[in-house]
């Protein structure tokens, strides 16, 4: 359920509010006022009694409150809303599919926000965008969508006025085609998802970006800067970032959770940037109710191809211990037994390619599942006694593979 929906139930229920009742109400809260605190607590205590039927009544009375009794009351509100926004994460948590619970993580946040423009859902609107790039043509690849989308400026980063909350909102960026980098990579996920295409985020500290395989080779995309395509040095660069850990990055993908929480911060900060703090701390507090999700809810897991990644000859890097190398050779399955892969720390899936590759600086050989590796893009020789076993040269980056068979027994 999200909170339209919340809403569209407190609009159908108001016609059930009867007379009695209303009375009653309003007599407990004009009680809010009593100089005696024993019959202040008896009257909050009722009125807490009512439970979500309190935002009704609240609704559908006709008396003007005090500055007193309008507090409690919109404190009282304030926490049944809070309530119903944890059931709603709650239940997005339980989605299996990550671009679905993304989908409507993102709609419940643009449905807090007093922005106009609501009166079509945002599931609508991606399938008009989705509708939109099948009816031009074009082959349905990920560099094709990136083109259409922001090549072509049908979106384009909001370089002016970039603060402006409606830049957050997933379903006026659809509408308005601008917004800031978190916003159009969204965006591009969810309309790639509608193709069956694999498109991630990739969450720098100060910048969002999209990410992909093309063809074997990993892509960064910055959707804000008209979809450009980062380059093998460019993503190079991106390892000498201080305070970051680059293959973490690409090896975890954000979750839902995550992007949902940046997002809300995002809205905070433009707020209180704009002069608009009251709205700020109710964003806050949804963002609040989000931190309480389980840490699951944070946690990406990788997506596992059974397509070969990685090619014969191309560096490597082990995303969670970080040591690199080359592959040699793969496998389209774990083929090692059963006491060996038990006694792999992390038991990544064994339904997925695996690779042998010569460790930098050592005469180790690895064995390595495909989830567990990322592209070392540092253009650095392998330093290993059977680099020249295997391969004839060194250029551009890779080895030149030669025609000799890998020999399992090299495995370390």
């Amino acid at each position: 359920m999200s909170l339209s929906d919340l809403d569209a139930t407190n609009a159908a229920s108001v016609s059930t509010v009867e007379p009695e009742e209303l009375r009653k109400f309003e007599n407990l809260v004009r009680l809010l006022d009593a100089e005696s605190a024993s019959v202040r607590e008896a009257v909050t205590e009722e009125l807490a009694a009512f439970g979500e039927r309190l935002l009704e009544l609240t609704q559908v009375t006709a008396a003007s409150w005090s500055p007193e009794q309008q507090f409690v009351l919109s404190e009282m509100i304030e926490h049944i809303r809070s309530r119903q926004m944890r059931g709603i994460w709650e239940a997005f948590a339980k989605i299996t599919d990550v671009n679905l619970q993304l989908e409507r993580v993102l709609a419940t946040i643009d449905e807090a926000q007093p922005l106009g423009g609501k009166d079509v859902s945002l599931t609508a609107l991606l399938d008009a965008e989705a509708e939109a790039f099948r009816q031009a043509g074009r082959d349905a690849n990920v560099l094709e969508l990136n083109q259409f989308l922001f090549s072509e400026q049908r979106f384009h980063g909001a370089h002016k006025d970039y603060y402006n909350p409606h830049h957050s909102s997933l379903s006026w960026v659809l509408q308005h085609r601008r917004g800031l980098p978190i916003s159009l990579v969204c965006v591009f996920m969810l309309v790639a998802h509608r193709f069956n295409l694999v498109v991630e985020g990739f969450n720098l500290p100060r910048h969002f970006l999209a990410k992909a395989t093309v063809n074997g080779n990993l892509v960064l995309i910055d959707c804000f800067n008209g979809g450009k395509i980062l380059s093998g040095q460019e993503i190079a660069g991106l390892t000498q970032m201080p305070n970051i850990d680059i293959h973490e990055l690409l090896s975890q993908p954000p979750s839902p959770g995550q992007i949902g929480r940046r997002v809300l911060l995002n809205l905070v900060n433009a707020y209180n940037k704009i002069g608009e703090p009251a709205q700020g701390r109710r964003v806050q507090g949804l963002l609040e109710e989000l931190n309480q999700m389980p840490r699951s809810f944070f946690v990406s897991t990788p997506r596992i191809s059974p397509d070969a990644q990685y090619q014969r000859g191309q560096l490597v890097r082990h995303g969670r211990y970080g040591y690199r190398g080359v592959v040699v050779d793969y496998d389209a399955r774990c083929l090692a037994d059963e006491s060996w892969y038990r006694a792999n720390k992390t038991q990544p899936e064994r339904n997925q390619p695996w690779y042998h590759v010569l460790v930098h600086g050592s005469n180790v050989t690895t064995y390595a599942a495909q989830t567990s590796l990322i592209p070392d893009y540092s253009g650095t020789e392998v330093i290993h006694p059977l680099i020249d076993v295997y391969f004839d040269g060194f250029a551009n980056g890779f080895y030149v593979r030669n025609e000799r068979a890998w020999n399992a027994d090299d495995d370390v």
